[in-house]
């Protein structure tokens, strides 16, 4: 009987140590939300949703990226980044109309050239030419022509002088010359703004953002500035308020 009775202890004490590890594995199980297939036992309902709530609030946080969480924890920078977006937009929608304005007049422009090209007078070889200021007989490229040469052409007394297509000429390659500013203006200026202020990982410090809102005022072409009169380049510059540096995250 002795040797039963030690064994029955000895049973009875190993099966408090076992629950007394089981309590202890399932408490720290609980404490960390780890979901084990057991029943919880240990943390109140409320205890277990305020720290699943954490944990949520951990995940989303490492989900955000740098961008998002210098924007969700710094008002100052989010007021600056916003305001410095909002001019790129409004620089974007302004070169755009411009653009479109500048197609217009180089059409416009190629209209009145060809126009007048067809109403030149010409040599017997088909080239056209012009009488400039002083009589003389000029090519297109603004040659004088030879005057026995010029001396074949029947001229109807209205065609278009030397000055008249030069001028058309140089209408339409100013308007290729504003075409090309703005594409410009739009790629490298507005472009890398645009980069800069989506770049989630890297984005630009207070300082960067202000100089973004110089540059795209600065660099605005003169035909945007006409089209819609857009800001000059001292005007309506948000600056930065407060530390210049990135917020500690």
């Amino acid at each position: 009987m002795a040797d039963l009775s030690a064994i029955f202890d000895k049973h009875a004490r190993d099966a408090v140590g076992e629950r007394k590890r089981q309590d202890f594995d399932d408490l720290q199980n609980e404490l960390a939300g780890r979901d084990t297939g057991r029943m919880r036992r240990f943390l109140s309902a409320d205890a277990h949703e305020s720290r699943e709530g954490g944990d949520k609030r951990e995940r989303d946080a490492a989900s955000l990226s740098r961008l998002q969480l210098m924007l969700a924890s710094d008002p100052r920078y989010k007021a600056l980044y916003d305001a410095t977006f909002d001019r790129l937009r409004d620089a974007e929608s302004q070169a755009a109309t411009a653009l479109a304005l500048a197609i217009e007049t180089q059409r416009a422009a190629q209209a009145e050239l060809d126009d007048i090209l067809a109403k030149a007078a010409t040599l017997s070889d088909g080239s056209r030419v012009f009488k400039d200021k002083t009589g003389q007989v000029r090519r297109e490229d603004g040659t004088i022509v030879d005057p026995a040469q010029a001396g074949t052409i029947a001229w109807r007394g209205n065609e278009p002088s030397y000055d008249d297509y030069r001028t058309a000429r140089e209408n339409l390659s100013a308007t290729a010359r504003t075409i090309s500013e703005i594409e410009r203006y739009q790629v490298d200026t507005l472009g890398s703004a645009r980069d800069r202020l989506t770049d989630d990982d890297n984005p630009p410090d207070a300082r960067e953002l202000a100089d973004i809102q110089r540059r795209i005022i600065a660099e605005t072409p003169k035909a945007v500035r006409d089209a819609v009169a857009a800001p000059d380049a001292t005007s309506s510059i948000v600056v930065p308020a407060g530390p210049q540096d990135l917020p500690k995250l």
